[in-house]
């Protein structure tokens, strides 16, 4: 499948959405936030993951989703939802 978003160290994943609650909205989402939160292998990756969600648009600025996926209690549910629609 081409076009598909993939990460070359998936083990950051969950440390990435742990990030996401913690952070707050930062006005963009670049590499050195990425690095910032402890993500510098792979941000080119893990951009492209938080695009093809729809967490950042194409200027890495955060979208509503940004703000919805911080509620820790709905966030697994709006994750999976994603992810299917991704």
């Amino acid at each position: 499948m081409t076009g598909v978003p993939y990460h070359n160290n998936a083990a950051q994943l969950p440390k990435l959405f742990t990030a996401i609650q913690s952070i707050g909205i930062p006005p963009v989402v670049d590499t050195k936030l990425l690095a910032s939160v402890g993500l510098k292998s792979g941000a080119s990756y893990t951009l492209r993951i938080l695009r093809a969600l729809g967490l950042i648009d194409d200027a890495g600025v955060p979208t509503p989703r940004w703000k919805a996926y911080r509620d820790a209690k709905a966030a697994p549910k709006t994750l999976a939802l994603w992810i299917r629609e991704a």
